[in-house]
């Protein structure tokens, strides 16, 4: 059985991982922005973990 990701798991991954990129490399994010991103991330991992267990 051939195991997938969520697409919505995927897309919080990519968004935290790009913060976490951005921060570190490039310069910083201002709070104001970087943390209503960073609670959609979370809230898209959380519904593309959820979907994940529910279909299999």
């Amino acid at each position: 059985m051939k195991q997938t990701i969520s697409p919505l798991l995927g897309i919080g991954l990519i968004i935290i991982a790009l913060n976490i990129m951005i921060e570190r490399f490039i310069t910083r994010i201002p709070d104001w922005i970087a943390i209503p991103i960073l609670l959609v991330a979370i809230v898209l991992i959380i519904i593309g973990g959820l979907k994940a267990k529910v279909i299999k």
